[in-house]
């Protein structure tokens, strides 16, 4: 109530002070005239001023407490920048060191002040002998500490390694329960000097390319590669930057780490920005869960990328729908019909959709709405756990990034929006949440088009999709009826190309690129992919075309 009443005061005191300006002016022969002209403007303002003093004045505690509770709530919505701190954000994963061959693995928790703890264990359970018929376990508990930390670059820090001490002596043994119990040292750090070592910090949002290739190599087994298709065939699929925190002992042994305790810090985000859309909704959370929102000015495309924390238990493995289910709950989706999940014959249809940076996720259609407000969906949903210092696991994330439209979307849609859902990475950087592009997406026409050497333009000619009952097409172009064989006929092609300028940041989407997975390409792959398919007649691709008739989105269509 305070803050309305010091309103109302700072109202009064500028009625106060048009009153003496009145004054003034009226005490002024030469501007006496002009007062009277504005007297009845000037007694206007006061009277309002006043009335809207009273107004406020007589706002109830309760909405008043409403008002600024909203304020509060939205101002929770986005963390504030407060100074960073390495090893804070350190505290916020769980860092593991192995290579996905074998039992063995290191993991290591970072606290706030820079202390660590972790383990050390692998087994040999064929390795035994006289007391010990159970096999050998090799482990050791470990703790310690990092000392001072120097910035390399924005996601890069040194940190040196000033403590490192083990609860028992590596290489003592003993024998229990018939098991042999080897201990060892803390692999992944070992070699390093205390006060002397250091160890690089990859901060989440690490450009790939600024990581040292021996830590990549580290990596690269555990994370980013997947197997699709019907001949399980593998593929590398790097995101364009680090969506976890990695620690590299530089003697040549690499951590990755995983969310830790109520804290996610890896978002699903896509490599193309979608023209045509802004943004609507932006909600950072300070757990690291979020909300956002893109829509073109009409409603008819909506791109939703989610994260949402939960407890409940769901195996994605064997009930793919209802891990889908719980998140669409997750996110408030309620009301929608006709779900549809592949199964595992299926999936080999969507295998694009199937997997993010080489983490499985499940793909999933459906619908909203009824009549004249009915939207065709689709999303991909992707599950990480959580664990806290003991190891337990204590929940997990779950990210929705779906596509609503419209049935009567006709600029973006069909298949734009199916290729654009299949240019899903995982990021450790925030600011790439949203999926709102800078062009607007004003009309569609299909074209054959044919190579360009020049990267601002496309040589193309626009050409129509004719259907058997397209009549007066087929009249106008002299088209056969009886050469429909896969329903479809192309018209109007003569060969007379022109050049269409093209966005520095235009999407090329193709059907059947080379290595059967990655459908986006930059241009010079959409070119080598023109340059090895095309005909004298070039390749039926689809144009989105901005307000000025720039080409900002290039996709082939299916064609049978």
């Amino acid at each position: 109530m305070k803050m309305k009443m010091d309103r109302m005061k700072r109202m009064m005191a500028v009625i106060v002070t048009i009153a003496m300006f009145a004054t003034l002016l009226s005490g002024c022969g030469f501007l006496n005239k002009l007062l009277k002209q504005e007297e009845h403007a000037l007694t206007d303002t006061i009277k309002n001023a006043v009335e809207n003093a009273e107004k406020k004045a007589e706002t109830s505690p309760d909405e008043e407490q409403g008002d600024e509770a909203e304020e509060d709530k939205t101002e929770d919505l986005v963390p504030e920048e407060t100074e960073f701190s390495l090893y804070e954000e350190m505290s916020k994963w769980e860092f593991h060191f192995c290579s996905g061959a074998g039992g063995w693995e290191t993991y290591l928790y970072v606290a706030e002040d820079g202390s660590f703890s972790g383990q050390f264990h692998d087994s040999d359970m064929g390795d035994t002998g006289p007391g010990y018929e159970n096999g050998t376990i090799y482990m050791c508990d470990f703790h310690g500490k990092f000392g001072d930390c120097e910035q390399v670059s924005d996601f890069v820090w040194s940190v040196k390694m000033d403590e490192l001490a083990y609860e028992r002596t590596p290489d003592e043994e003993e024998i229990l329960d018939e098991v042999r119990y080897i201990y060892a040292g803390a692999y992944g750090l070992e070699g390093l000097k205390e006060g002397e070592s250091e160890l690089l910090v990859y901060l989440p949002g690490t450009p790939i390319e600024e990581l040292d290739e021996a830590y990549m190599e580290w990596i690269r087994p555990m994370h980013f590669g997947t197997y699709f298709g019907e001949d399980f065939e593998y593929v590398y699929d790097p995101p364009q930057d680090l969506p976890f925190c990695g620690l590299y002992n530089t003697v040549g042994d690499g951590f990755y780490s995983d969310n830790g305790a109520e804290h996610n810090g890896t978002y699903v985000v896509n490599r193309a920005k979608l023209p045509g859309l802004k943004n609507e909704k932006a909600e950072l959370h300070e757990d690291g869960t979020y909300l956002y929102e893109d829509m073109d000015p009409y409603g008819m495309v909506k791109v939703t990328n989610a994260c949402f924390f939960s407890r409940d238990e769901v195996n994605t493995y064997s009930d793919q729908e209802g891990f889908v289910r719980k998140c669409l709950d997750g996110i408030g989706v309620k009301d929608y019909d006709n779900l549809y999940v592949p199964d595992k014959d299926a999936s080999m249809f969507v295998y694009d959709k199937m997997s993010i940076s080489g983490e499985k996720c499940s793909y999933a259609s459906w619908t909203e709405g009824s009549n004249e407000d009915s939207r065709n969906c689709s999303g991909c949903f992707l599950q990480r756990y959580c664990y806290n210092s003991d190891y337990d696991q204590i929940g997990w994330y779950g990210f929705v990034y779906m596509i609503s439209q419209s049935e009567y979307a006709d600029v973006i849609g069909g298949e734009a929006t199916n290729f654009y859902l299949s240019s899903l990475e995982l990021s450790g950087n925030p600011e790439r949440l949203s999926s709102a592009s800078e062009h607007d997406a004003a009309s569609k026409i299909l074209t054959q088009t044919v190579k360009d050497t020049d990267a601002s333009s496309l040589r193309a000619q626009e050409v129509y999709w004719v259907t058997e009952s397209d009549t007066d097409l087929i009249e106008k172009y002299h088209l056969d009826p009886d050469e429909f064989y896969d329903d479809y006929q192309i018209a109007g092609f003569t060969g007379d190309f022109s050049e269409y300028p093209v966005a520095e940041d235009c999407l090329y989407y193709v059907q059947y690129p080379e290595d059967k997975y990655h459908k986006l390409l930059n241009r010079k792959e959409f070119d080598a992919y023109i340059s090895r398919y095309d005909s004298d007649g070039g390749m039926l691709m689809d144009f989105i075309l901005d307000e000025k008739g720039c080409v900002v989105m290039v996709y082939e269509p299916y064609t049978p």
